[in-house]
């Protein structure tokens, strides 16, 4: 596995606001804006492996889809990963 599929999973099950299961994977316009960047060219890059995600992205996701401690470091790795 590698960040790119990571990410990808993470959107499908990403969780509503009200904190239920989503019924649909998100749309890049939306996912952009609930973790605050205003294009979704920014995500797109990312999950195309145009772009590495910055530490603040990886700490905006793991905030708002409520990623465990863990599974956040297990982001991290996979980006440390990708770097090398």
């Amino acid at each position: 596995r590698d960040h790119r599929e990571f990410l990808a999973q993470l959107r499908a099950q990403y969780p509503s606001k009200s904190g239920k299961r989503r019924r649909r994977t998100l749309t890049l316009q939306e996912w952009s804006k609930r973790l605050g960047y205003r294009s979704p060219r920014s995500m797109a890059m990312v999950l195309n492996g145009q772009r590495l995600p910055t530490l603040q992205l990886i700490e905006a996701l793991a905030k708002d889809a409520g990623l465990s401690p863990a599974a956040k470091r297990y982001l991290e790795l996979l980006l440390k990963k990708s770097r090398v």
